[in-house]
């Protein structure tokens, strides 16, 4: 968790809060009673907790997970009342033993930082017995479809604010898994921090087939603008599922 450590410095200047994902959430999030929990799952310095609380000032519970105690000492200076844990997000009922989420958040390209296929399955199948009926699961991942080709995979774009560019670049490793380079350097001072991480390639119809497993009611975009998921052309896919029972 070192490079994560160090990224939680910047990680604000790299990645703001999303406007559209604010904007999703006020149109989708306000039909939930007042005190309801909503957790983040990899909730990073909590930005997606923040819009939500901006939404909707004090009518929420406000709960996150993520690995980087870095990280979460900026979240909790962002949501005073919100309530963090550190740790790993598949162990959410041992964190917070609360049933009856409303919303469980895993965004930001969380999911596939998970080992194997079949973790990703026990996690989604573990959130769906945790939501209460007519709650939600939001996941966003990459579209690795659309990156693939053949025994390559194509880096993403560098994020370049003010004085800093995050390289994000992927190659893959003997196992088929990806090897996530990320490179932090701050061109004023001209210091560079970098880290490898391992990935699952989890392509859209993967997720899908197993979202359609626990949820009757799941919908695809290609980001929370809303527009629809393409496998050939969105950059990543999010995933809404509706727990009704």
């Amino acid at each position: 968790m070192s490079f994560y450590n160090t990224l939680a410095c910047y990680y604000d200047e790299i990645f703001p809060p999303d406007p559209d994902f604010t904007a999703w959430a006020v149109k989708y999030l306000s039909e939930f009673a007042p005190g309801a929990r909503l957790i983040d799952l990899g909730c990073g310095t909590g930005n997606l907790l923040l819009s939500l609380l901006q939404a909707f000032p004090g009518k929420y519970q406000l709960l996150g997970i993520d690995a980087s105690e870095a990280m979460l000492e900026k979240a909790q200076k962002k949501i005073l009342a919100g309530r963090f844990r550190c740790g790993d997000f598949t162990k959410l009922k041992d964190y917070f033993p609360e049933l009856n989420y409303a919303a469980v958040f895993c965004t930001g390209n969380t999911l596939v930082h998970l080992t194997a296929y079949d973790d990703i399955e026990n996690f989604i199948g573990k959130a769906s017995s945790l939501l209460a009926d007519n709650s939600l699961l939001v996941v966003q991942i990459i579209n690795y479809f659309k990156r693939i080709n053949g025994d390559t995979i194509k880096s993403l774009s560098p994020v370049k604010t003010g004085n800093l560019v995050f390289e994000r670049n992927y190659r893959f490793n003997t196992e088929k898994k990806i090897i996530f380079q990320g490179v932090i350097t701050d061109t004023k001072n001209g210091t560079r921090f970098e880290n490898d991480a391992v990935l699952l390639p989890v392509l859209p119809e993967q997720l899908q087939g197993l979202l359609k497993k626990y949820f009757t009611h799941n919908s695809f975009f290609g980001s929370f603008k809303m527009e629809p998921f393409d496998r050939f052309s969105s950059d990543a896919m999010v995933s809404i599922s509706r727990k009704q029972l």
